[in-house]
């Protein structure tokens, strides 16, 4: 879950990072079968899940397991320091980013439970400056719900040169846009759309409910009661945090710092004893009135207007997958990335804190230290659905006809984007450009599997027209209805159309549109990106995951173009 000091590179979102391909092939966990009741005593460790972190050319990180308010084995691996050769530490602080969410909606907790403010309030009781077009509730902040754009994309385009660099801007500037904004990416409470943004405004108001900075409040409502005396909210612009490791290559890592900034999303730094106090009071609450409903509130999905489950709670994601309830968060701010996975049945705590941005081995580490800890395997119809299909041997010329990039637009205007490339006699399937993607298994004529990390097959039936390829059906158990891939045939429309400067009357923001190397380029500030066609009038940014379309009016001429993304979404901009 991505964290904004990534988001100061992005121009319209950088979507989830740390997920890439095996979030957009793995929307759907794995069936598992529990093999015993609890937690093995004694614990054995499972040391070879850790082996690549385990070397002194690597950053490595921090482990822990807890049942209850008992640690039942914690870990070091790897280095602190890679040209110095040091070790990490137990003790040594770490940055949590997106982690830091849950420790944010505590104090709004506690808040309510004191009575000065409920998560059904109406934010315009406490900013009246609010122009949203649709009533926004603190509710709606807590899970997401909210329809709010991404303050760090509008900061980005409004905000010139310091709107680059995240530590330069203020939390007040950033809510000060955000309050300025009418126009929404959804109704409130509609759907489910992570953003930082509303991290921030619980943040703020904390401070304008209580009187303190959520870096003070924290302080006295949670981590003195608690004994984090290691723990803060590191809340001035550009100050000096914890040290991590930017994997840009295998092997190749660059060392960064994770300065102070904007808070609430992110920015909470901590160690492992202090994450154990953390951890120990999730079953034994000492926080506030000592009710044990104040965890169990926070750890209950809210519901969303339609009447369904957000799956988020207070700064929590919860589910239950085959009778195992989690309650879980991530974080990745490029620098150091985390993971907290929790089973209240069985009182279970586990803690990564990585000293490096790669928060897919971070995050793959975690659900295997807690399957293992629960004794959790694949098994019965979850085992690899490879094994039951008869596979078609076809050649690398016959398999080259796959290939080439498919797009799909989404109901909600969002786009999903495939690539299909043949490699060493293998068709690969990819949904971000930076990911190797997943095999396809040719198992009948036009119909092949792809088998996610979690041993669940998804389904690609190609289609024809008149000879030709016209995309492919796309199938899998959590689809409510099959994605409906189109072919984007190479074709070379007229580029001019769509060039010149476009403007945003609330923002004030432009936009250039241009032409470079026979391809279309947009460019904001100093960002700069390529687009590929992705359908008439419409083109796609697949590093990013956003949506450009274009808008003609009668006499065929460009003048307007929207922009979408996950979380800053009917973004119109008028051509000038």
């Amino acid at each position: 879950m991505m964290n904004p000091q990534g988001q100061q590179r992005n121009i319209l979102r950088l979507a989830a990072k740390g997920g890439l391909l095996w979030l957009l092939f793995s929307f759907c966990t794995a069936t598992h079968g529990q093999s015993s009741l609890g937690i093995a005593r004694p614990f054995v460790p499972p040391d070879s899940l850790f082996t690549n972190w385990d070397q002194p050319d690597d950053p490595g990180g921090l482990v822990m397991v807890m049942q209850g308010e008992e640690v039942l084995w914690q870990q070091t691996y790897g280095m602190a320091h890679l040209s110095q050769k040091r070790l990490n530490q137990l003790n040594q602080p770490m940055s949590l980013a997106s982690v830091s969410k849950q420790f944010a909606a505590t104090c709004i907790a506690l808040l309510e439970e004191q009575g000065k403010l409920s998560i059904e309030d109406p934010i315009t009781k406490y900013y009246p400056e609010f122009q949203a077009e649709s009533e926004i509730k603190i509710r709606n902040l807590l899970d997401h719900s909210s329809g709010l754009r991404d303050g760090y994309v509008l900061a980005l385009l409004t905000m010139g040169l310091r709107g680059l660099r995240y530590e330069q801007v203020e939390p007040k500037e950033l809510v000060a846009m955000v309050a300025e904004q009418r126009e929404l990416n959804f109704t409130p409470g509609s759907e489910f759309a992570y953003t930082n943004t509303n991290y921030v405004m619980l943040a703020d108001l904390v401070e304008r409910v209580s009187g303190q900075s959520l870096r003070e409040y924290a302080d006295s409502a949670i981590f003195r009661p608690l004994g984090m005396t290691n723990t803060y909210f590191n809340d001035v612009a550009g100050a000096d945090g914890p040290e991590g490791y930017v994997q840009k290559k295998p092997g190749k890592y660059t060392r960064r710092m994770v300065r102070g900034g904007v808070v609430g999303d992110s920015h909470l730094v901590s160690t492992l004893p202090d994450l154990a106090q953390w951890e120990a009071n999730m079953w034994n609450n000492r926080l506030g009135k000592g009710d044990p409903a104040l965890i169990q509130r926070m750890w209950t999905p809210t519901h969303l207007n339609d009447g369904s489950s957000s799956g988020y709670g207070y700064g929590v994601s919860v589910s239950e997958r085959e009778g195992v309830r989690w309650v879980e968060h991530g974080g990745d701010n490029d620098i150091q990335t985390s993971i907290i996975i929790r089973v209240p049945e069985h009182q279970l705590s586990v803690v990564i804190l990585a000293n490096s941005n790669r928060y897919a081995d971070t995050s793959e580490k975690g659900w295997a230290l807690a399957h293992h800890c629960l004794g959790i395997q694949s098994s019965g119809a979850n085992a690899p659905e490879a094994m039951t299909w008869d596979t078609l041997a076809l050649s690398a010329e016959q398999l080259s006809r796959y290939e080439g990039i498919y797009g799909y637009v989404r109901p909600n205007s969002l786009g999903v984007w495939r690539e299909a490339k043949v490699k060493e006699g293998t068709l690969w399937m990819t949904g971000a450009p930076s990911h190797p993607g997943l095999p396809l298994l040719p198992v009948a004529e036009n119909h092949f599997v792809a088998i996610n990390r979690e041993g669940r097959a998804l389904h690609l039936y190609f289609e024809e027209e008149a000879g030709k390829l016209k995309g492919f059906r796309e199938e899998f158990p959590t689809y409510e209805v099959p994605f409906e891939f189109k072919y984007l045939a190479n074709h070379s429309p007229s580029l001019k159309a769509y060039r010149g400067i476009y403007h945003h009357a609330d923002t004030g923001a432009r936009l250039q549109i241009r032409t470079r190397k026979g391809k279309l380029q947009a460019r904001v500030r100093l960002m700069r990106l390529t687009l590929i066609p992705f359908g008439t009038d419409q083109y796609y940014e697949p590093g990013e995951g956003t949506l450009f379309l274009f808008e003609r009016d009668e006499n065929g001429l460009v003048t307007k173009l929207t922009v979408n993304a996950r979380d800053f979404r009917n973004f119109t901009v008028y051509k000038e």
